[in-house]
C-alpha cells in the first residue's frame, strides 16, 4: 500500500543526532510514515545510528551536493502522496502529520501546507516561527505576502504534494542559501496553501544550522531570488512593490548587524537601500539618523529602552 506521507531527511555530518529525528517520525499519530534519509557525503557514516530501525528507514547515499540536492534525491526515492521535510538535527511533534493532513483535507485543492515551529537554543531561549498566512489565503495573497514579508514557512513543518513538487522541478539544487524560500515562492505561484495553527515541530537553534551565519550571502541570495520573480512578472506593480519591500527587510536586518558590529558606514548603505520601500522608508530614515550616534552609546540606549521600568 502506498504511504500517505514520506519524511525526507537530508543528513550531513549529523550521525550523532539523526536517530532522534527518525524516532520523532516513528512516533507520529495515525498511519505510519515512510522515512528516507539521504547521507549527503558525510565523513561520519549515519548507517550505524540508523541500523536499529531496520527496514523502517531507507538510507540513500550521494556525494555532497547540499541540502537542496539531498532533499531532491530523497523525494525521488520516496513513494508517499505527500512529501514532508525534516532536518537531521530537528524533530517533529507527534501530532505533526495528523494535523497537517487534516488541514489539507479541510482545504480541497491545496498542494502544500505548513505550521508553527518552536526553537530552543543551548541557553533555553525559545523562538516560534510559522506565523499564519494572510487572509484570505488566496494564491495571489500568499505569494505576495511571501515575497514582501520573507520566508515565513519553517522548512521542518512544510508538506508538499508529491505531484506538485515534481511539477515545479523540486528544489533548485544550485542554491546553497534560500533554496526553501525559492521552493515556497514557486509553489505559491501555482497552488493553494493550507495552514496548521499549532506547533508541529521543534528545531535546534545553533550556529552550524543558521543560514544567517553568513549574512552577506543570505542578502545576496534573497535579492537575486526577488529579481528573478520580478522578471517573471513584467509590468506587475504589486509584485515589484512586494519584492522591494522584501529587499528592504533583509537590508534593515543586515544593517542592524553591521551597526551592532561597529560598521556604521555599511549600516548606512543598507538603511539607504531600504528607503526604496514605501513600507520601510520612515524606519530606514530613523535608522540612518541612529547610525550617526556612536555604536556603544546607541546600543546602550536600546538596552535601556528595552527595560520594563
Amino acid at each position: 500500500m502506498r504511504p500517505k506521507v514520506s519524511a525526507l531527511i537530508p543528513c550531513y555530518e549529523m550521525a550523532h543526532c539523526v536517530a532522534n529525528a527518525v524516532e520523532s517520525v516513528l512516533a507520529q499519530e495515525g498511519d505510519p510514515v515512510e522515512i528516507v534519509v539521504v547521507d549527503d557525503g558525510s565523513k561520519a557514516d549515519p548507517g550505524p545510528a540508523l541500523a536499529r530501525f531496520g527496514d523502517r528507514v531507507r538510507l540513500v547515499r550521494q556525494e555532497n551536493g547540499g541540502a537542496a540536492s539531498a532533499r531532491n534525491r530523497a523525494a525521488s526515492a520516496a513513494t508517499g502522496e505527500w512529501l514532508a521535510f525534516l532536518d537531521a538535527d530537528d524533530r517533529w511533534l507527534p501530532e505533526k502529520t495528523r494535523l497537517t493532513l487534516e488541514a489539507l483535507a479541510a482545504r480541497p485543492g491545496a498542494a502544500f501546507a505548513y505550521g508553527r515551529a518552536q526553537g530552543f537554543d543551548e541557553d533555553g531561549e525559545q523562538r516560534t516561527l510559522g506565523p499564519p498566512p494572510v487572509t484570505p489565503t488566496t494564491k495571489r495573497n500568499v505569494f505576495l505576502s511571501l515575497l514582501g514579508d520573507g520566508n515565513t514557512i519553517p522548512m521542518l513543518t512544510g508538506v508538499v504534494s508529491r505531484e506538485a513538487f515534481h511539477a515545479i522541478g523540486g528544489l533548485d539544487g544550485s542554491l546553497r542559501t534560500g533554496e526553501d524560500y525559492d521552493l515556497w515562492l514557486r509553489l505559491a505561484e501555482r497552488y493553494e496553501l493550507a495552514y496548521v495553527d499549532a506547533p508541529v515541530a521543534v528545531y535546534r537553534m545553533h550556529a552550524g544550522g543558521d543560514v544567517m551565519g553568513d549574512v552577506d550571502r543570505w542578502v545576496t541570495s534573497i535579492e537575486a531570488l526577488h529579481a528573478e520573480v520580478v522578471a517573471r512578472y513584467p509590468g506587475d506593480d504589486e509584485v515589484l512593490q512586494a519584492a522591494t519591500k522584501g529587499n528592504a527587510a533583509v537590508r534593515i536586518s543586515r544593517g542592524f548587524d553591521r551597526l551592532r558590529d561597529g560598521d556604521r558606514e555599511g549600516a548606512r548603505e543598507d538603511f539607504r537601500a531600504a528607503q526604496l520601500s514605501l513600507e520601510h522608508t520612515a524606519q530606514a530614515r530613523r535608522l540612518l539618523r541612529h547610525s550617526r550616534v556612536p555604536t556603544r552609546l546607541y546600543l546602550g540606549i536600546r538596552r535601556l529602552l528595552a527595560r520594563p521600568y
